[in-house]
């Protein structure tokens, strides 16, 4: 099973489970004055630390960045924010 999602998705379940959270994270930290420890717990990261661990390992998986620009869509729009939050917060 684990292979044949990997095959679809190109990584892993727990690799693509870990980039779903953090992409949440990073929504909800880029457009509400949320502090990290309360962002952490609704989209599974149970401490602080956890999030930079994952993004330290998400960002060597990744190539450097081009530009010194830096890109504002990256993080989803308020609406997004609004969307997940009543997904997470019902």
């Amino acid at each position: 099973m684990c292979a044949f999602f990997a095959a679809e998705m190109g990584m892993g379940p727990g690799h693509y489970l870990t980039q779903v959270r953090l992409k949440a994270a990073k929504l909800l930290l880029a457009h509400r004055p949320y502090p990290l420890e309360l962002v952490c717990q609704p989209v599974r990261f149970f401490r602080a630390r956890t999030i930079f661990a994952a993004c330290s390992a998400a960002a060597r998986a990744l190539p450097p960045p081009r530009g010194a620009g830096v890109n504002r869509g990256a993080c989803g729009t308020p609406a997004d924010a609004d969307a997940l939050e009543r997904g997470l917060f019902v």
